[in-house]
């Protein structure tokens, strides 16, 4: 029993530790000695980084066998040497058929290191072809500035796929028979590292290197650019004369919509020591960027004057819908793309290209190419010329042409064409950029300016671009957009992309009809600024207010856009009328626009600060308001009248231009004084007295101890009045006394009734307050009562109300 139990839990052991096992030939290392064990090690087929590691003195030897390296995650610092004895070096071994090593997920660093060798080391020649090198998802940098390779694989295949990131010295790649960047792959590769200055070129740095060395002879040494994949290749060195390919390659394909950016000192592309074909195929939706990011060039970007007669057809071709910039900074002289080699079937072919831009941004002499040799073609294109001299960055084209179907420049035979005006007009090593923008034109609406915005206009877009236009315009301006080319040839180190600028219709290239929100239609040609302007003798009618929406519709090379806009209520209310003097106690009484609320503000400093005041009103149907009396004012204080319309738009507080309309000020006036009651005679009493019939008045004045007191401090020659009248008649809660007041002037009566009856006229002659009833007396001035008039008078206490007036008249 105790056998069989021994014998049970051996074989349970055996089995855990079994489950535990790495296979033999799959290796996890924690260090660089362990590393280079395994390497090798011709029986491990796979090893994996359990941490980061850093090199040490071992080396590595030679391989023969497959391998796999997996960093998963981690990385290796090279930082005791990166000579040879620490590379990886790889070798074609009888009896063993296109081994592969493949490296996967590891971050790359060289913080020291001696000699050209890099990450993998086998020499330039043909001992490696067999090889096939897998790189997925990889970074490597080099922190010294030493020249340095990352690989030279002696003739190897190399695959790059995921997302890879090398920056060396000297060059990333060198020796493959072949280079296939998979669909998708991201890649990101700078030489001359070192001489990068902020993203430009500099004369620092290692030398003069190419980015993708070809010098293998095993194959034709072609490269292909995987559809959807990002390559771009950097070389910030000055003055390069090395191409990013450079030497033995033959077809460069840049697939269905992958994007290969090439960025350099000066060299983009040429046929340096080329004995093979050296083509540029672009293919459909797929577009090449071929830059220098060094002003001032000496050298062109694309250089045909080194192909050599028996190097086959070496050129550039851009397929249907593919896309070609060419983009540099040159000298006075130095073209961008030099065709002047020793073959005569060279080529640079744009066949019916979603978009092409040959842009010599240099002063000057800045021609875009330079033909002696070989043919420059375009077939099925819309043209747009910059003449020799222009700003090519900041000034508008020259010309533009719609819908060519053939052009064509050789020595032999200078420019044929289907337009035979571009014949006429493109100058080869003159003509400054040469483009061809096939995208859908743009109408693009434009916010009112005094003159065109040529520096920073507003490219809107879409159907609708409304709060654009004011009914404060005359002027109506949309400008209409050809497409987007390169501002540059600088590569976003951060994005990987590039800097895009507007370019706009040239003069006539597009007709755009117009209506605008009266209903006035015309149709407009594009100026040499890619405008269309409307200078209207009249403001435009606000949409709300009526107006029609302004629409604009133009074509162009089969495409076309129309849009609206509409126009924004920006008009405000006139200076209101005012009917109401200028005092201090007057209410505050006019006219404005109908519905407009009605404010006010002080200043008691002579204008220079406003308080705003309570007082508001809404103008009436008819556009009457009255917003009352200001408490406060005196003589001297500025009020003014504001009127705000339901939009919002209030009258401005001063005299002003608003794009085209010149408005008025709001309403300002100045206190000139005030005219005002000091007491009213709240008591009037006639006293006690019999019944009579003898017809005797009664005097006021000998009972009545208050007064009528008027203060008119508004300044001599001004003129007022006191009105009287009854409000409610005498009565002792059931009898009435009618038509028994009468005020006496000198001797003439006037009987006090329902009606206004004039108790006192006044011209000013001093600041002084009047007292009206000072001249009063018991005989003829005065309030009188006569109760014998009165029919039925009976006993009783009677009262009644008599209303006094204080009026502002003008002196007779």
């Amino acid at each position: 029993m105790r056998n069989f139990l021994v014998l049970v839990f051996g074989v349970i052991m055996g089995f855990l530790l079994f489950g535990q096992r790495i296979q033999a030939d799959e290796v996890s290392v924690a260090s660089w000695p362990e590393l280079v064990a395994a390497w090798n090690n011709s029986n491990v087929t796979k090893i994996t980084l359990s941490q980061n590691i850093v090199s040490t003195s071992a080396g590595t030897n030679v391989r023969t066998a497959s391998i796999e390296l997996d960093g998963n995650g981690y990385g290796i610092d090279y930082n005791a040497g990166t000579d040879a004895s620490h590379s990886f070096d790889l070798n074609n071994a009888a009896g063993i058929d296109n081994p592969v090593f493949k490296v996967h997920d590891i971050k790359l660093t060289a913080t020291a290191g001696s000699g050209v060798e890099g990450f993998i080391y086998t020499n330039e020649a043909s001992r490696s072809s067999n090889w096939t090198i897998d790189m997925e998802n990889l970074s490597y940098s080099q922190g010294f500035t030493a020249g340095q390779r990352f690989m030279t694989v002696g003739g190897a295949k190399v695959k790059l796929s995921g997302n890879i990131d090398i920056q060396t010295n000297y060059e990333n790649i060198v020796g493959a028979q072949s280079i296939d960047v998979a669909p998708n792959c991201n890649y990101y590769g700078v030489s001359n590292a070192s001489s990068n200055s902020n993203g430009e070129s500099s004369t620092s740095g290692a030398g003069g290197v190419s980015t993708w060395y070809m010098t293998s002879t095993a194959a034709q040494g072609n490269i292909t650019i995987g559809q959807n994949a990002n390559v771009t290749l950097i070389n910030y060195r000055k003055s390069n004369i090395y191409p990013h390919i450079y030497y033995h390659f033959g077809e460069v394909l840049v697939d269905s919509g992958a994007t290969f950016n090439l960025n350099g000192g000066s060299a983009g592309i040429n046929w340096y020591l080329n004995d093979t074909a050296g083509h540029y195929i672009v293919k459909n939706n797929a577009t090449m960027l071929v830059s220098s990011n060094t002003s001032g060039g000496t050298t062109p970007v694309i250089d045909y004057s080194n192909t050599t007669a028996n190097g086959g057809n070496q050129g550039i071709l851009v397929e249907p819908t593919g896309t070609l910039y060419v983009v540099g900074t040159q000298n006075t002289g130095v073209p961008l793309i030099q065709m002047t080699g020793y073959n005569t079937n060279q080529y640079l072919t744009l066949n019916n290209p979603k978009t092409f831009d040959i842009n010599n941004q240099g002063a000057g002499n800045n021609a875009a190419v330079n033909l002696t040799r070989g043919t420059f073609g375009i077939k099925n294109t819309n043209v747009t010329l910059w003449d020799n001299g222009k700003n090519t960055l900041t000034s508008a084209a020259s010309s533009a042409y719609e819908k060519v179907e053939d052009f064509s420049y050789t020595a032999a035979n200078g420019v044929q064409s289907s337009n035979a005006t571009l014949a006429s007009n493109y100058k080869n090593n003159s003509t400054a950029r040469i483009a061809g923008l096939n995208d859908p034109l743009k109408i693009n609406v434009q916010p009112w300016a005094s003159t065109p915005n040529t520096t920073n206009p507003l490219e809107g877009g879409g159907t609708e671009q409304n709060a654009l236009i004011w009914d404060t315009d005359k002027v109506v301006r949309a400008r209409v957009s050809m497409g987007q080319l390169p501002a540059s040839g600088k590569i976003d180190p951060n994005t990987g992309g590039l800097t895009y600028q507007i370019i706009w219709a040239v003069k006539d290239q597009v007709a755009v009809d117009l209506q605008d929100s009266t209903g006035v239609a015309d149709t407009l040609a594009t100026d040499d600024a890619g405008y269309v302007t409307l200078n209207g003798s009249y403001f435009q009618r606000a949409t709300s207010n009526g107006g029609d929406l302004l629409s604009f519709y133009g074509k162009y090379a089969g495409f076309e856009d129309a849009v609206t806009a509409d126009v924004t209520d920006k008009t405000p209310p006139a200076p209101v009328t005012l009917s109401s003097s200028a005092t201090s106690n007057a209410e505050i009484v006019g006219k404005t626009e109908a519905g407009a609320k009605v404010s006010a503000e002080v200043s008691h400093d002579g204008g220079t600060t406003w308080v705003v005041v309570s007082n508001q009103a809404v103008a009436d149907a008819e556009g009457d308001f009255n917003i009352g009396r200001i408490a406060g004012l005196e003589t001297g204080d500025y009020v003014r009248v504001v009127a705000t319309d339901q939009n919002g738009n209030r009258t401005p507080d001063e005299d002003t231009t608003v794009h085209d309309a010149e408005l008025k000020g709001a309403t300002k006036y100045q206190i000139i004084g005030g005219l005002n009651w000091i007491d009213q005679l709240a008591t009037v009493t006639f006293g006690s007295h019999a019944l009579s019939s003898k017809n005797i008045d009664h005097s006021a004045a000998e009972n009545t101890n208050s007064s009528l007191t008027v203060a008119d401090t508004r300044g001599t020659g001004k003129s007022w009045r006191i009105v009287a009248r009854m409000v409610n008649e005498l009565s002792n809660g059931v009898d009435q006394l009618v038509d028994v007041i009468t005020f006496k002037e000198s001797g003439n009566d006037h009987l006090l009734g329902q009606q206004d009856t004039v108790i006192m006229e006044h011209e000013t002659t001093s600041d002084e307050n009047v007292t009206v009833n000072d001249s009063w007396n018991n005989q003829d001035t005065g309030l009188f009562i006569n109760i014998s008039k009165a029919l039925n008078t009976k006993v009783g206490d009677y009262t009644g109300e008599i209303g006094w007036t204080l009026q502002d008249v003008p002196v007779n």
